[in-house]
């Protein structure tokens, strides 16, 4: 798990408030990296393995959260 440089909000306090890209277990934290950059154009603020997902995030109200697919949050 990723965790926030000190100072910073904890990433897993966004994990009920933020919209995030949700992957299997058995997908890489480097793959879903690069599967976030691919998707929105910019690396993933945190990757985070919880409840047997892995979540890169968050992303943003102009990214697509609202467009029609399936978004985990």
């Amino acid at each position: 798990m990723t965790h926030a440089a000190q100072g910073e909000t904890s990433p897993t306090a966004d994990l009920k408030t933020a919209f995030w890209r949700g992957y299997t277990t058995d997908t890489t934290d480097e793959e879903a990296r690069r599967l976030f950059q691919a998707r929105f154009n910019r690396p993933p603020t945190t990757v985070v393995r919880a409840a047997g997902l892995v979540l890169a995030g968050p992303i943003t109200d102009t990214e697509g959260r609202h467009d029609h697919e399936a978004v985990l949050c």
